[in-house]
């Protein structure tokens, strides 16, 4: 046999048991160490300074016991950290290190490149026999790199975070921690939005409401609060957290066609006015043409 041949498949045998070490040594405390490593990811909502692996607080709690359940579903870490952001924010995500968790998978590879490659420099006066060996053992080594970086990958789509099946296990959770601190808008919100994906609109609504009494400014959540309520089949509900938002951000668009096209539907007077002041705003807007065509109904 010939010698690259050996090296091929002696490279490809290390590779293997390589691989298989990795996983006889990660596998027994995958689960827990994964949790752990998203909830340190994680800023508790609640707290100053603090990760949701560390703190106390009543939402840590809560957001740790999703962590679980949702890993006992099969989700990434990936799906639950964009779960989190989903609903507390952006802000919820800490900076994540880039060798947290599959180190290993980073360090192995990088050891056979370097190895590959001082094999290339130093032997290369008695030959080209250690090349092939080398090439594949650096080859082999791309391959786990690839399989590292696609593991701790975000979510590729079987796992939607959005739909009811990933929102249920955590509403039970969240309304625990609501109870405890009611007062928290962050935690509001989150209920919130978990109960709108699980599709219990009113209850929705209800932690909506509540979120936007505790931030009586924020815009966003007046508007989540305003559209779960038009979905719900109360558009007229909605009118008030609409004009409450117009009043402190006169040039929200998406509260300017909102409001415009419940007052057009009801014959209300100043629909049209709103439906104007948006299209002079977003006149690109996927929704200006259907406007256009109202308004110009409208005037006929």
């Amino acid at each position: 046999m010939r010698r690259w041949a050996v090296g091929l498949s002696i490279a490809g045998a290390v590779a293997l048991a390589l691989v298989g070490i990795l996983t006889a040594v990660l596998a027994p405390n995958q689960r827990g160490d994964l949790a752990r490593e998203v909830a340190e990811s994680l800023r508790c909502p609640s707290c100053v300074g603090e990760s949701v692996a560390d703190s106390s607080a009543p939402v840590a709690a809560a957001m740790r016991a999703v962590i679980d359940e949702q890993l006992e579903e099969g989700r990434s870490a990936g799906e639950i950290r964009a779960w989190f952001a989903e609903r507390y924010g952006t802000e919820v995500l800490l900076d994540p290190s880039p060798l947290a968790g599959g180190w290993l998978l980073w360090l192995v590879p990088a050891v056979i490149i370097a190895a590959a490659v001082i094999l290339i420099v130093t032997r290369r006066h008695r030959g080209r026999r250690w090349i092939p060996l080398a090439v594949t053992a650096a080859a082999l080594a791309g391959v786990i790199a690839a399989w590292a970086v696609t593991s701790a990958a975000e979510p590729s789509g079987s796992h939607s975070p959005t739909t009811a099946e990933g929102a249920a296990p955590a509403v039970g959770v969240l309304r625990d921690a609501v109870e405890s601190d009611s007062g928290d808008p962050q935690l509001q919100l989150a209920l919130a939005r978990a109960l709108d994906d699980a599709g219990l609109l009113a209850e929705a609504e209800q932690h909506y409401a509540a979120a936007s009494r505790l931030r009586p400014l924020d815009t966003d959540i007046a508007y989540l609060h305003a559209t779960v309520l038009v979905r719900d089949g109360r558009p007229v509900d909605a009118v008030p957290a609409l004009e409450r938002i117009l009043a402190i951000e006169p040039e929200h668009t998406p509260a300017l066609l909102l409001l415009g096209t419940i007052l057009w539907e009801g014959g209300v007077q100043g629909g049209e006015e709103l439906l104007e002041r948006f299209m002079e705003l977003e006149p690109e807007h996927p929704a200006a043409t259907e406007v256009r065509e109202l308004l110009t109904e409208g005037r006929t």
